[in-house]
């Protein structure tokens, strides 16, 4: 299994610490033929958020804010090595919103 990162607004050694507005690194990662998006976001004066966006725009967000970009970035890229791509890519709940929107008497009228 190979990781492959792509950069995107900038990096972790580019991020200025001591900036306190409109601070976002955004870096997409491909695991297997899928790709999802780390955010990493600072939010003053508690820390840095840390969000992975997967294809559909489903978000997991951290719960605990980060002292540094750094961990954070560090901390998803461990977590997308450690449980797999999968769990960040795709969301089992959207495709069972999806499939009971579907099924449903009035999606099937509107076609």
């Amino acid at each position: 299994m190979t990781m492959e990162t792509k950069q995107g607004v900038g990096s972790v050694g580019e991020a200025m610490e001591g900036l306190h507005q409109d601070v976002m690194l955004c870096r997409d990662v491909s695991q297997d033929g899928k790709t999802v998006r780390i955010e990493v976001e600072f939010s003053a004066p508690d820390g840095w958020i840390l969000r992975v966006i997967g294809r559909q725009g489903q978000i997991s967000e951290w719960v605990e804010l980060f002292a540094s970009s750094s961990d954070a970035m560090t901390t998803a890229l461990s977590a997308i090595r450690y449980e797999g791509i999968d769990d960040f890519y795709d969301d089992p709940v959207f495709h069972c919103l999806q499939d009971a929107l579907a099924d449903s008497p009035q999606e099937r009228h509107s076609h």
